[in-house]
């Protein structure tokens, strides 16, 4: 496609994006981001690669008007309302128990308990901010359903491991394993929910150093 023919799709794509009344604001300036980043590769150089670099960006804008005018608001009831009821519930069981963290040392089992709870929590709350940014965004996809249903069920899996960890003293906590304070399993259990990636990153760095596994070069099979 030449640079002039690109050039004209972006011009397009600009007066749909100013006429169009579904966008949103946050849509419509992610969008011309898109744009704005091809018309820039266009201006600094006129080269094949240059042309498909802009061609990318101009293909993701229009994907991203047509995801927007898809969106299904009314999925994001069913996804709050099953929020709502992880935390619901994780809330009364933690209250119901007193799983919360504090000073006073406590019995194994209970962390344990506490930790899923305060994973499922975390996870719970992450959605909801999850599913208020890709409704501001209109990005709320109908092919990202399950993640939703699934956060909190993975957010107590991690609570549950990272409990294992602070235990089994891979994190250094100076506390004995048959009772301890339970401030930093259950701290580390509601933050993980936050931030899952990041604790599945760790606990494969975790695994990896314990096994002694090693990364295989890009010339090894594997």
């Amino acid at each position: 496609m030449t640079k002039e023919k690109l050039e004209s799709e972006i011009e397009n794509l600009n007066v749909e994006l100013q006429s169009n009344k579904i966008l949103n604001l946050r849509a419509r300036e992610d969008i011309q981001k898109h744009l704005d980043k091809a018309l820039e590769y266009l201006e600094k150089d006129d080269t094949p690669r240059a042309r498909n670099n802009a061609a990318h960006k101009i293909g993701i804008a229009r994907q991203r008007i047509i995801q927007a005018e898809k969106q299904k608001k009314w999925l994001a009831y069913p996804i709050a309302l099953c929020m709502a009821v992880f935390i619901g519930i994780a809330a009364w069981w933690i209250a119901q128990e007193g799983l919360w963290p504090k000073g006073t040392y406590t019995k194994v089992e209970f962390v344990l308990m506490g930790s899923v709870l305060w994973g499922t929590l975390g996870a719970a709350v992450d959605g909801l901010r999850e599913l208020h940014t890709r409704i501001a965004r209109q990005e709320l996809d109908a092919n990202r359903l399950w993640w939703y249903f699934a956060h909190p069920v993975i957010g107590a899996g991690l609570g549950g491991i990272l409990f294992l960890v602070v235990s089994g003293g891979l994190l250094m906590t100076d506390q004995e394993v048959g009772e301890f304070n339970p401030s930093l399993p259950l701290i580390l259990s509601a933050l993980s929910g936050f931030e899952q990636q990041h604790v599945v990153r760790y606990l494969r760095d975790v695994v990896k150093n314990i096994l002694r596994i090693e990364e295989p070069s890009p010339d090894e099979g594997g």
